[in-house]
């Protein structure tokens, strides 16, 4: 095992018992900070498209933001999850009540077979286990984020959703993992020079 997988490893375990002492109450009053945060970004002011994921329960909620975006009447997509292929795709959501079905990891996904072109999205609110002040991420491990977000064309603004608890001084990171442009926590924003 190389040294970046063992260093990633090594922080996924530290980052998930935290994140697991995280009460709900905590996790919901930082979530609406987050939001409002987003929400007065300039760039996603100015994006008409914007893919959110569907949260876990130890991660940002993104529902209040996605709700705020359809009402503003911005297209939402949320990806789908291909295990076989390894990869992610995007698919339009008019309405977060209906239509979406458990994916194979047991996460909401969009049950249309309609796709949005990456390089149609402007915003992408990106999950993930640790952050960096300089748009690194540590994703769960499987690369699903990293192969969609460095789609040919692919020009959204990238902004990660982070707890404070999940910012670090640096995430180690290889040749393929994609740096954002932003990563939001309840505290502040740190943009970032996209590698």
């Amino acid at each position: 095992m190389d040294a970046l997988t063992v260093a990633k490893r090594a922080l996924r375990a530290r980052i998930r018992p935290i994140l697991a002492a995280m009460s709900p109450t905590a996790r919901d009053a930082s979530s609406r900070r987050i939001a409002e945060r987003v929400l007065a970004l300039p760039q996603y002011r100015a994006a008409n498209s914007l893919m959110s994921y569907f949260p876990r329960d130890d991660e940002v909620d993104t529902l209040p933001l996605m709700e705020r975006a359809l009402a503003a009447g911005k297209t939402i997509a949320l990806p789908r999850t291909d295990t076989a292929s390894g990869q992610l795709t995007a698919h339009p959501v008019p309405d977060l009540t209906r239509g979406l079905r458990p994916g194979p990891f047991g996460i909401p996904e969009p049950g249309c077979d309609a796709e949005c072109n990456p390089c149609d999205i402007d915003f992408v609110l990106v999950p993930g286990l640790a952050f960096d002040r300089t748009g690194g991420r540590l994703g769960r491990g499987k690369g699903f984020y990293d192969r969609f977000l460095s789609r040919q064309g692919m020009r959204a603004f990238l902004c990660g959703l982070a707890f404070e608890a999940q910012m670090v001084a640096e995430v180690a990171a290889g040749d393929t993992d994609v740096r954002l442009h932003a990563v939001v926590t309840e505290n502040r924003v740190w943009l970032c020079e996209k590698q």
